[in-house]
């Protein structure tokens, strides 16, 4: 597994070789594929439905890995690309949790293999291990747009130009959102340290 992610990271910079390569074999129907792209990417998933304060998070977590499998044949991008296609669907699985849409079924095959996934993965403790105390209940004062925001711009690395298109909003309406976060999470936590891209 480390010798994978070194050599992911040597050639982004070469057209996402590797990840491509890990894509296309998950698509042919490589487990081992399956279950690199899961454990990439699963922490982000999960953090952001936790952040979003979704209760089912790890059955959300598992749909939106599911949603990933049955439509990979249409993703066409690197990695970048790939991180927004994957917030795309945990944020409309985000919206029908909210809005408490009927629940698709499942294909059982298909659940079974995230499900094997799941078991691995880091438990909230783990998660929250270098989080701020503080931060959790400043969270909860901010409205579950904020705290998707947050999610997407600091759990999922992803631009504001990424984050309009996952969400369907203007980048400005973004930057907004963000704005008012911020600004909310520093008075209930008034010596909250935040990435200078914020600013």
């Amino acid at each position: 597994m480390r010798r994978e992610r070194r050599l992911h990271s040597v050639v982004d910079d070469d057209g996402d070789v590797f990840f491509r390569a890990q894509v296309h074999a998950a698509h042919h129907g490589h487990a081992d594929a399956l279950g690199w792209i899961y454990e990439e990417y699963v922490g982000m998933v999960h953090g952001y439905f936790r952040a979003c304060s979704v209760n089912d998070a790890d059955d959300l977590t598992s749909e939106v890995f599911v949603g990933m499998l049955r439509s990979l044949d249409r993703f066409e991008g690197g990695e970048r690309q790939f991180r927004t296609w994957l917030m795309t669907i945990a944020h409309r699985r985000r919206v029908d949790y909210f809005r408490r849409a009927a629940s698709r079924p499942h294909d059982a095959t298909d659940a079974e293999i995230i499900e094997r996934h799941l078991d691995h993965m880091p438990s909230a403790a783990d998660q929250c291990r270098t989080v701020d105390p503080r931060l959790p209940a400043g969270m909860s004062q901010l409205t579950e747009d904020q705290r998707e925001i947050l999610a997407m711009r600091f759990l999922a690395d992803m631009s504001l130009q990424e984050i309009a298109d996952a969400t369907e909003r203007r980048v400005g309406a973004i930057k907004s959102l963000q704005k008012r976060a911020i600004e909310s999470l520093r008075r209930s936590v008034p010596d909250l340290r935040t990435p200078e891209v914020v600013r």
